[in-house]
């Protein structure tokens, strides 16, 4: 009976060893500065003036561009590969002949909208027909469908996508349920209906389904766990167990929709402008994860949320600032 149990304690012991040497710990790149205010970007603007600054936030932009026009193969969302290439035409950004996407995404088959780029589907005419005609019959039927379908990518992007043919049944309960469902995911999931909320929102809201509340409700139940701030100043290690948690595309990408949705204000949160200007690589790539390893570069999607981010940042400081 000893012998066994002797051997059960080594076998015991020998399985933690082995998944302990399998879980590498990272330190994390905890970002301090001697002296960051509230009106950082204000002073730094009257410091060395409004176009110096764009200007060095146009290389930033090309140096980020460089790097994601080598790294698309790496890119692991089809939602990341639309806003890319939505990106692309909206702004020329001439990636194009640079795309080398993996096969396993079907992005050509959703239908995909971001500022005025409208992306259809083969089969948008019988769908748009389809919808007319369920709505016609029953609209209850194609509102347990659309609920139904919410939950998958293409269910959101569809929602966007036909959302000025599927407005006679929308109410504010509606949007309220979409609302609700979005909460029952963690807040690193619930980004995909941030976008739905917010494209949902420019292209066929209004007041009386109150599509900006509830748009500015999902951003405000994210940001507390997501923001940059928060994600640069996190002394825990990092590791395989917690990468979700740490994971830095999520908050790039809500760092980006924020901003072209106005729900991030520049004003206000200059200090986390800093962070994320910061959080750029000298070769122009943002990394996946906040490790100190130096070994450890590119994140293909947070390269793309971090362009997108300088995009918006650019443009609006532009406006904002004289």
């Amino acid at each position: 009976m000893r012998k066994i149990y002797l051997l059960s304690l080594l076998i015991t012991v020998f399985l933690f060893q082995s998944k302990a040497e399998e879980y590498e710990f990272y330190k994390p790149n905890v970002r301090t500065f001697e002296r960051l205010e509230a009106d950082t970007l204000d002073n730094l603007i009257a410091k060395i003036g409004k176009d110096s600054l764009i200007h060095l936030l146009d290389k930033r932009i090309i140096n980020a561009k460089e790097v994601v026009k080598g790294w698309t193969h790496s890119i692991s969302s089809e939602l990341t590969i639309l806003e890319l290439m939505a990106l692309n035409k909206q702004f020329n950004l001439a990636l194009d002949s640079f795309y080398d996407f993996r096969q396993e995404y079907n992005y050509s088959d959703l239908p995909f909208r971001l500022y005025e780029q409208n992306k259809k589907t083969k089969d948008y005419s019988e769908i748009a027909n389809y919808i007319k005609t369920t709505i016609s019959k029953d609209k209850n039927e194609l509102l347990v469908l659309m609920y139904k379908n919410i939950f998958h990518l293409g269910g959101k992007l569809g929602f966007v996508g036909y959302c000025d043919i599927v407005m006679p049944i929308l109410n504010n309960e509606t949007l309220d349920t979409l609302y609700k469902l979005a909460l029952i995911y963690p807040e690193n999931s619930r980004i995909d209906f941030y976008y739905m909320l917010t494209q949902f929102d420019k292209d066929c809201g209004t007041k009386d389904i109150q599509s900006a509340d509830y748009r500015k409700k999902l951003y405000n139940s994210i940001y507390p766990a997501l923001n940059l701030c928060t994600a640069f100043t996190d002394t825990n290690e990092i590791n395989s167990i917690n990468s979700i948690k740490y994971n830095l595309a999520p908050k790039y990408h809500l760092f980006a929709l924020g901003l072209y949705a106005h729900d991030f204000d520049i004003k206000n949160n200059q200090k986390e402008i800093i962070y994320f200007l910061t959080s750029q690589g000298d070769s122009g790539e943002f990394k996946d994860f906040n490790i100190a390893d130096n070994s450890i570069k590119v994140g293909p999607n947070s390269t793309v949320y971090g362009l997108w981010s300088l995009i918006e940042l650019r443009e609006q400081i532009d406006k904002l600032y004289p």
